[in-house]
């Protein structure tokens, strides 16, 4: 499974460009965000890659869900926003 990570600094719209090609490439991927900014930032995309791909008649569905992750807080771990598989189905 493709994996994109997504943090504060990521730019909304190159994001955007990576879920639309690697969906479309790979059918299924995950976004992973970790911080509210970065969590905004993958919302963001995934309505703009959605954009992206409208001229195909198709969209994209994101399940979110709660993961936890290897981070850098006292326990060692971090709770990540993941947002997977991204189907594409025909636009109503």
């Amino acid at each position: 499974m493709i994996v994109l990570r997504v943090s504060k600094e990521t730019d909304v719209k190159v994001l955007a460009g990576a879920i639309e090609r690697n969906v479309h490439k790979h059918g299924s991927i995950e976004v992973h965000a970790i911080g509210e900014k970065a969590v905004n930032k993958a919302v963001k995309a995934i309505a703009i890659a959605n954009d992206f791909i409208k001229c195909r008649n198709v969209v994209l569905i994101a399940t979110p869900y709660f993961q936890t992750v290897k981070g850098q807080n006292a326990d060692g771990t971090s709770k990540s926003l993941s947002l997977s598989n991204f189907v594409v189905g025909k636009e109503r």
